[in-house]
């Protein structure tokens, strides 16, 4: 009967032990499948960053380009305005000649 209990007590024991070695196992694997997680998380996180800076420098390339583009075009209207002042400003100043000259005659 002692020896009876023993074996049965020898039994449980490795059991447990075995019982505590699959739960062991399990928890290595939880953590190891977090941390898997946790590292796909940060790669992604992380293509995620560099697309949203590639989206901002190329919203603020597209904005100077812009600016650029405005700023030349102002230039080009200011230049054509100036040339068209001047040709007005040539053109009263040749016909105040024309009117001197006739009322010399």
């Amino acid at each position: 009967l002692d020896e009876q209990r023993m074996l049965a007590e020898m039994r449980k024991a490795e059991m447990e032990e075995k019982d505590a070695m699959r739960k062991e196992a399990l928890e290595a694997q939880r953590r190891a499948l977090h941390e898997e997680n946790e590292k796909k998380r940060a790669e992604t996180e992380a293509r995620v960053q560099a697309v949203l800076q590639a989206q901002e420098e190329a919203r603020d390339t597209a904005a100077r380009m812009f600016q650029e583009k405005e700023r030349k075009s102002e230039e080009k209207r200011q230049m054509f305005e100036r040339q068209r002042q001047e040709q007005q400003d040539e053109m009263r100043r040749q016909a105040e000649e024309r009117a001197a000259h006739l009322q010399r005659m």
